[in-house]
C-alpha cells in the first residue's frame, strides 16, 4: 500500500513522502540510500520503469518500528516535473504527509527548478491546496558541484515561504539521512494533526470529489 493510513484498530500507519524535483535532482537517489541504510527493513526498490532513468517513478517502503504504539513504515516515492506535467501528480499528492522538494544547485538548471515549482503548483491548486497547507522540507542537493548556488541563494529564486532545508550531496548519501528524518517528523505531526481534527486535515480534497 503506497499512501498513508491510520488505523487505531490495528494500530497501523502509515506515511507517504513524496520527493519531488527536476531530472538530475537527486529524488531516485535519495531513496536508493535510504534503502542502503535501513537495510532489512526496506523492502525491494520499485521502478516503473527503466532503473537507471532518473524519471521512471521509484518506490521504497520502510519499516520505522513502534511510534507512538503505532507499527509504522513510510512510503516514499518520486514524482518528477515530467510527470506532474502530464497530469499524473494529484494522485500521490493528494495522499502526501510530507514533501521533499529536491532542488539541483547546479546554477544552469535553476530553470528546470522553477518549472519543477511551476507544475508542482499547477497539481497542487487542481487539488484546491497550495504548498503552504502540506509539510515541506527543501533538499538543496549537489552543494559539491562547481559553482553551485548557496542554499540561501536557491532559498531566495525558489522558497518565498522560507520552508526548512537541508544540504544534500544525495548520490554520496550526505543529507539524505537527516532530509529523512526531518519529512518524517513533519509527516507525523500532519497526521496526528489531522487525526485530533479530521475535517481540517482534507486540504481541499472533499471538494475535490464534490
Amino acid at each position: 500500500m503506497l499512501f498513508r493510513s491510520l488505523d487505531p484498530r490495528t494500530q497501523n500507519m502509515e506515511l507517504s513522502l513524496v520527493y519531488v524535483g527536476a531530472k538530475g535532482a537527486g529524488k531516485r537517489s535519495n531513496l536508493v540510500q535510504m534503502a542502503a541504510i535501513y537495510g532489512p527493513m526496506a523492502g525491494p526498490m520499485l521502478d516503473v520503469s527503466d532503473a537507471d532513468s532518473e524519471e521512471s517513478g521509484s518506490f521504497l517502503q520502510i519499516k520505522l518500528g513502534k511510534i507512538s504504539g503505532f507499527r509504522t513504515e513510510a512510503a516514499c516515492a518520486t514524482l518528477s516535473t515530467e510527470a506532474l506535467e502530464r497530469g499524473e501528480g494529484p494522485a500521490m499528492l493528494s495522499r502526501a504527509d510530507a514533501l521533499v522538494l529536491v532542488i539541483d544547485s547546479r546554477p544552469e538548471n535553476l530553470g528546470e527548478n522553477k518549472r519543477m515549482l511551476k507544475a508542482l503548483a499547477s497539481a497542487l491548486d487542481s487539488l484546491r491546496t497550495s504548498l503552504g497547507e502540506i509539510p515541506t522540507l527543501y533538499q538543496w542537493n549537489h552543494q559539491d558541484a562547481p559553482g553551485a548556488l548557496s542554499p540561501r541563494e536557491l532559498a531566495e529564486e525558489l522558497d518565498p515561504q522560507r520552508a526548512p532545508g537541508v544540504v544534500g550531496l544525495a548520490r554520496d548519501g550526505a543529507g539524505v539521512w537527516e532530509t529523512h528524518i526531518e519529512a518524517v517528523k513533519a509527516a507525523l505531526a500532519s497526521v496526528w494533526l489531522r487525526a485530533s481534527q479530521p475535517s481540517a486535515g482534507q486540504r481541499g480534497r472533499e471538494k475535490v470529489r464534490a
